[in-house]
């Protein structure tokens, strides 16, 4: 037991051993109580010659004896327990019931009734003190989340020993006869010893109220406590539940062993078998009600539970089923009664304040006995005074449960709504919680959520076991579906266009539920969101809500909730196939927020919640090689590469093809873990880097622009042992990279028939796993290994190689789907270089993980062929850098840009003069986006705006590069101090998300540098508004400090571009070092002297300041700019350029 497992729940571990002692010793008792209770019913009720009238009595009398203890001894228990340790009470309880069992076997030897009945009584005493004890120690031993568990498994526990200790009572009473039951006494103090043994191990913690009077009125007691429950409604109807709830098996237990004696004439085996089904009924239903509360008390089950008890008894007494239907129906009436109670004594056990918890438990126990005695008279007055035979009773039982049931749902009316949500939310959806006991127990605090689809309150509701009152739009609330369950809830409609008075009402109320205790949510983007589930800037209404009040803020994030059937995903809500059914949704709850905190704050955190959550999408994420071998089979016909050779593939014939590569290459590359390619991208380069993965492989698609030396240290830092290229790339480029380079047309040449038919049928045929393992020869990938390492163009400095996972390529594939929304028919221009990672990313695992299309060419820069590309293959996505997208605004005509829907813009900032002519000639606004290498690359987007109802709902902002993905987290903090910056105030940015490289392959150092805690330093200077847009200054590498202050190149480029008209890259500002200020601008050139001239006349005559301002001796005409063959500036040769230049 020393060994037992813990629950760690912030800085508070709870041990799991106390509460299987506790465990063992409540079955134990229970165990103990029932056997020798009903060892005394059956000996009583089978004496010789006894009559009916005297057996009911009898029954009664035990009734009346069992429960008196509880009434007279349960309030003083419930002081003892606050005021002293509960495990040394329940070790002082387990040690009397050893004396209390000697005392039974001489009564049972003895065979005297009144001796018996003595000895029920004393057992009675001693459940008296053991019950407040028990049930107030289990929110002690366990964390909130686990209660409704720890309940379920407790009853289990409990109801197992009730079972087993009738069972073997009717058992031994039948073997043993009246005469030699005194022989069960031997059990019964072994049973007690063990009892007391167990007890000893559970920690004795300090007592709750060490000051607390014993009060032995117990009057007075009782109404006190009841007057500390009368404050919480909620409270008050749970423990009127638990009365209930013991009433009715109190009211069973004597009317029970009458209907198996009289109506079904079976012996006292076969009435405990029956006894037994109804408590294996009440276990399965309480460890079913802990389960299915998801670590939450869900109260929504109780009218499930009480519906069932009521439909069991009405059954048993109208329908005159025998024996094996009877059985039947109590199993299901037991079953409905754990749905019922456990989430009762969840409540009771919660709700209560720590110092009064023995409290409320012994009201509750001293009422729960005042219902068993009810229970007794009821019997006594219906059967032995009235004469109602023990069918009518049931049924009569069940009537009155009905009646309860409904009150009980006028009273909580939610819980009846909560019941449907419930039920909803554990059929076509699973809902999963993070940060629940961020929620307070109790007391008021403001939700404040993201608002993604219809269902988000339900969501809400399931996630939470406490009753939350929604604010919700007049015109949702008045759907004629939506209206009876906001009522339920008692949402609190608001409009404004109903003029602020009304408005005002409508936050006033909310405010008042707030200081009442109440929970309160409000949806703060005031509409859902129809731009890819992104967060819209939030509203202030929040904050009048929060006006003079002393409650928390809990920001709240609901993730995969956008492409729900509820949600506007497809630009339609309801009328869509769920995708998944039941459909993953996760509900995050933050750390409490002050009360007034800003709107925009709250923003922020919601938004960050959405990083962690999510990591829970990662058991549906599939590798890159899953994923496309499902994509393969599930779009056979549909094209997926193509090129501008004239090469087209279908799925299916991909997947074969890789098949086939994989086969091929095994010789090549075997024993090597990283494998080099060197191919543009075409649909063989497409296919060489999917064989790769297919084998387990990770690919290192090489720079072919970089020098000779760069690729051998990349080739070296991999350790490559042969590159894999084309006959046509090793003509042109003529490089060394220090291995052997293999023409891919060698390998695949001489390709047999039969090798193509095995392909084929392992494509069609095989299991995802066991092809992958067979390709892999017993390697499979993981998410977490190394899909590719891509390494980065150098602008700044050598190349590093950035190591991406498979989880973190799909993650950034499916971020990008979500805001972009891809179509099955869309097909994307591939012109960016594999071995650049938006060309990776977007353009080769995008149609293999969507299952789009994709149709490449190797030039960027060849507009002839691409004018011809994208109306052949009608494609739909182009994905440019700045550069090129310079040249297809001089090159390409509108008419061959038809079929194109949406034009990304990323690698470098895109000048909005570029952006404002691109969309004049063409009709499509550029949505420029921003990523890096190490972020795999997507980290922001802009999106198309959506108009509803004649409001546009924001997706871009011009100057910007949108906002962050889903599931990323941006921040902004100062360079030197790395304190949090301001809304749109300057900084360093730092990311952070799935998407976020493993390191740089052999460089731990520098990988060291720029990830800390999960967060990437992206080495970018950005400001980030209050409604998420982010706008990129420059790098931090292409700033100058001149005079102490940081000038920026880009702004110097931008100001320059502007005063001479031009849209294409003329100006490149680099800065080199100076003996006064430090580094000065020295500015690169493609202009004559003449109009260098008028340019820097007016360029010094604008407003920006003096040290932004290079003097004229430092522009440099120049014959061309140098790129990298990403389409980026390269910086390192435009210094180098310039310090040659001026060192002349």
């Amino acid at each position: 037991m020393t060994d037992s497992p813990t629950i760690t729940k912030g800085n508070t571990t709870h041990s799991l051993k106390d509460f299987w002692a506790l465990f063992i010793v409540q079955a134990q008792g229970a165990f103990s109580d029932n056997l020798f209770k009903f060892l005394v019913i059956f000996t009583s009720i089978n004496v010789h010659g006894i009559n009916v009238e005297d057996r009911d009595y009898r029954l009664f009398l035990i009734g009346i004896v069992f429960s008196l203890p509880f009434i007279l001894f349960s309030m003083t228990s419930g002081c003892l327990v606050d005021r002293t340790s509960k495990a040394k009470v329940i070790t002082w309880t387990k040690r009397a019931e050893i004396f209390i069992m000697v005392f039974g076997s001489f009564a049972l030897m003895t065979l005297n009734f009144n001796l018996m009945l003595a000895v029920i009584f004393l057992m009675s005493v001693q459940s008296a003190v053991f019950s407040p004890a028990k049930y107030s120690s289990l929110p002690e031993i366990l964390p909130n989340h686990k209660l409704s568990w720890g309940n379920g498994i407790f009853s289990l526990g409990t109801f197992f020993g009730i079972i087993a200790g009738g069972t073997a009572a009717g058992f031994l009473s039948n073997s043993l006869g009246s005469e030699r039951v005194w022989i069960c006494g031997f059990i019964l103090i072994f049973l007690a010893i063990f009892g007391a043994l167990i007890s000893r191990l559970m920690e004795r913690k300090p007592a709750a109220n060490p000051s607390k009077k014993i009060e032995w009125n117990f009057v007075k007691e009782l109404w006190k406590n009841l007057s500390l429950v009368s404050k919480n409604r909620v409270l008050t109807l749970a423990i009127v539940g638990s009365v209930y709830f013991w009433l009715i098996g109190a009211f069973y237990e004597p009317t029970l062993v009458v209907f198996g004696k009289d109506v079904l004439q079976l012996d006292d085996f076969k009435i405990s078998i029956m006894r037994a089904c109804m408590a294996i009924g009440i276990a399965l239903g309480s460890v079913s009600a802990g389960y299915l509360s998801g670590n939450k008390i869900e109260y929504g089950l109780i009218p499930l539970g009480s519906l069932g008890i009521a439909g069991a008894s009405v059954g048993l007494g109208l329908l005159g089923f025998g024996f094996v239907g009877s059985s039947i129906l109590l199993t299901t009436l037991g079953f409905s009664a754990g749905f019922f109670i456990v989430p009762i004594m969840a409540l009771i056990q919660q709700l209560p304040k720590k110092g009064e918890k023995g409290s409320v438990l012994a009201a509750n126990g001293w009422l729960t006995s005042a219902g068993v005695l009810s229970a007794s008279l009821i019997f006594y007055f219906m059967k032995i005074k009235l004469g109602i035979d023990a069918g009518a009773m049931f049924w009569i039982i069940g009537s009155i449960t009905i009646a309860g049931t409904i009150y009980a749902v006028f009273l909580v009316s939610d819980s009846l709504a909560r019941f449907m949500l419930w039920a909803l939310t554990h059929t076509l959806y699973k809902v999963k919680v993070l940060g629940r006991s961020n929620v307070p127990v109790r007391g008021g605090a403001l939700l404040v959520a993201n608002h993604i689809s219809f269902a988000d309150a339900l969501f809400v509701i399931a996630a939470s076991e406490r009753r939350i009152r929604f604010i919700m739009h007049r015109d949702q609330f008045n759907r004629w579906w939506v209206k009876p369950i906001a009522r339920m809830l008692k949402v609190i409609p608001i409009a404004s266009d109903f003029g602020p008075k009304e408005l005002m009402k409508s936050l006033k109320t909310a405010s008042e539920c707030l200081k009442n205790g109440e929970l309160v949510c409000i949806f703060a983007e005031g509409t859902i969101s129809r731009i890819g589930g992104q967060t819209l800037p939030f509203q202030k209404g929040m904050e009048l809500i929060m006006r003079k009040q002393d409650v928390p803020i809990i920001p709240v994030h609901l993730d995969n909730v956008w492409g729900s059937i509820f949600s506007f995903h497809g630009g339609k809500a309801y009328w869509k196939i769920p995708r998944n059914i039941p459909y993953p949704i996760t509900v995050s709850y933050g750390k409490p927020m002050k009360s007034n905190s800003d709107h925009n704050e709250v923003r922020r955190e919601v938004v960050d919640l959405g990083t962690d959550a999510w990591s829970e999408r990662k058991g549906r994420i599939s590798t890159i090689g899953k994923a496309f071998i499902r994509t393969a089979r599930r779009g056979r016909g549909r094209m997926a590469f193509a090129d501008s050779t004239g090469k087209e593939l279908s799925y299916m014939k991909a997947l074969i093809g890789a098949i086939v590569l994989s086969k091929k290459l095994r010789t090549e590359w075997e024993g090597q873990e990283n494998v080099g390619i060197l191919l543009p991208p075409s649909v063989g380069g497409a296919l060489t880097n999917l064989a790769a993965i297919l084998m387990g492989k990770t690919v290192v698609n090489l720079n072919y622009t970089l020098s000779e030396e760069a690729i051998k240290s990349c080739v070296k830092q991999c350790d490559i042992k042969c590159v894999i290229s084309s006959e046509k790339v090793i003509r042109k480029l003529n490089i060394d990279p220090g291995v052997p380079v293999i023409a891919i047309e060698e390998i695949a040449k001489n390709t047999s028939s039969l090798q193509k038919l095995s392909a084929a049928l392992m494509a069609y045929t095989i299991p995802r796993n066991l092809l992958l393992k067979l390709l892999g020869q017993g390697k499979v990938h993981s998410l977490d290994d190394t899909a590719t390492i891509i390494f980065s163009s150098g602008s700044t400095g050598e190349p590093k190689g950035a190591m991406l996972s498979h989880y973190n390529i799909v993650s950034n594939m499916m971020q990008l789907n979500q805001v972009y929304d891809f179509k099955r028919d869309d097909r994307f221009l591939g012109v960016l270089p594999f071995f650049h990672s938006l060309g990776f990313t977007a353009t080769l695992i995008g149609p293999a993980v969507l299952g789009v299309g994709a149709a490449y060419h190797p030039l960027p820069t060849d507009t002839r062929s691409i004018s011809k590309l994208i109306p052949h293959y009608k494609l739909t996505l182009l994905l440019a850098t700045p550069t090129f997208l310079q040249l297809y605004l001089r090159k390409l005509k509108p008419e061959q840009m038809e079929t194109i829907n949406l034009v990304v813009v990323g690698a470098e900032k895109m000048p909005q003069r570029l952006a404002d002519a691109f969309e004049e000639r063409f009709g499509l606004q550029p949505m420029e986006a921003y990523g890096c290498t190490e972020c795999s690359p997507g980290v922001s987007v802009n999106i198309p705006n959506r108009t509803v109802e004649g409001e546009v709902q924001a997706g871009n902002r011009s100057g910007t590069i949108g906002r962050a993905l889903p599931g990323i987290s941006v921040k902004i903090v100062d360079p030197e101090t790395d304190k949090l910056c301001d809304f749109d105030s300057s900084g360093l940015m730092w990311v952070k998300g799935p998407n976020i490289m493993k390191g740089y392959i052999g460089k731990e150092d520098l990988t060291n540098e720029v990830l800390v805690d999960g967060w990437y330093n992206t080495g970018d200077i950005a400001a980030i508004s209050d409604d998420g847009f982010i706008t990129i200054t420059d790098r931090l590498s292409r700033f100058s400090k001149i005079g102490g202050e940081m000038v920026p190149h880009i702004k110097v480029e931008e100001l320059l571009h502007s005063i001479a008209g031009i849209t294409e890259q003329t100006f490149a500002v680099t800065g080199l070092p100076d003996e006064k200020k430090g580094e000065r601008l020295v500015v690169l050139h493609l202009l004559d002297e003449q109009n260098i001239e008028k340019i820097y006349a007016e360029f010094s005559e604008s407003d920006i300041p003096n040290l932004w301002k290079p003097r004229k001796e430092q522009f440099f005409g120049v014959e061309e700019l140098p790129y990298l063959g990403s389409g980026k500036l390269d910086l390192k040769a435009i210094k180098t350029i310039a310090q040659e230049i001026t060192s002349h």
